[in-house]
């Protein structure tokens, strides 16, 4: 379970990397819907930020994503969050052609 304060750095986060999810993040509370699609931008953050009693952020990401427009949907929201923590991240375009 997040804390509170945990649960606001990361909609902090969250809005940083996608500015127009700032409306649906304020918002969460008061409508269940809003509610359902924050918790899955907040979760894609989480990912990438990490918890500190309980994992530590990735090395790097690799993500399968539209080559033609890869930083659409929540995909492209946590590749944002990658982008602005310093977290290093390929697309298949890249790491499909690594030798296994």
């Amino acid at each position: 379970m997040l804390s509170q304060i945990r649960e606001e750095k990361l909609v902090e986060q969250s809005i940083e990397a996608t500015p127009r999810y700032g409306s649906l993040m304020q918002r969460r509370a008061a409508h269940k819907s809003l509610g359902a699609k924050a918790r899955y931008l907040i979760r894609d953050t989480l990912k990438v930020a990490g918890h500190p009693e309980s994992f530590p952020p990735p090395v790097a990401a690799l993500f399968y994503v539209n080559l033609d427009n890869p930083e659409a949907g929540g995909t492209g929201h946590t590749i944002r969050v990658c982008r602005n923590s310093g977290i290093p991240y390929a697309f298949q375009d890249e790491w499909g052609s690594w030798p296994v």
